[in-house]
């Protein structure tokens, strides 16, 4: 969902000439917390609350929260990098397999 998230984005932030801001969408999904935050020169925080909106989620002009996060993934894409957090109840490990599926993506843990 959020890859085809960025795919909207990269698009909208284009067509508005967006000049760049940090964000987050945090949303549950299937039993947990997603937050995915989105920084670039090619995106602002109009855009990424719009996209949060649409996607019934809470938009944070700020970053997603470090409590009960056991990793984060960075996952840079031209212009705009979007960074998952990950919560419990995942481990660490299944954060790791699942940042890993994103080529060129980087996973710290915690």
């Amino acid at each position: 969902m959020f890859r085809s998230a960025l795919v909207c984005l990269v698009l909208g932030a284009g067509a508005m000439g967006c000049a760049g801001g940090p964000g987050s969408c945090s949303q549950m999904q299937s039993g947990s917390m997603a937050c995915v935050e989105y920084t670039g020169q090619a995106i602002s925080g109009e855009v990424v609350q719009q996209y949060c909106t649409m996607a019934m989620g809470t938009y944070s002009g700020g970053g997603c929260t470090s409590a009960n996060r056991v990793g984060r993934c960075a996952y840079p894409t031209g212009p705009i990098t979007q960074t998952f957090s990950f919560y419990a109840p995942l481990t660490t490990e299944q954060a790791m397999m699942t940042c890993s599926r994103f080529t060129g993506s980087t996973f710290t843990p915690g």
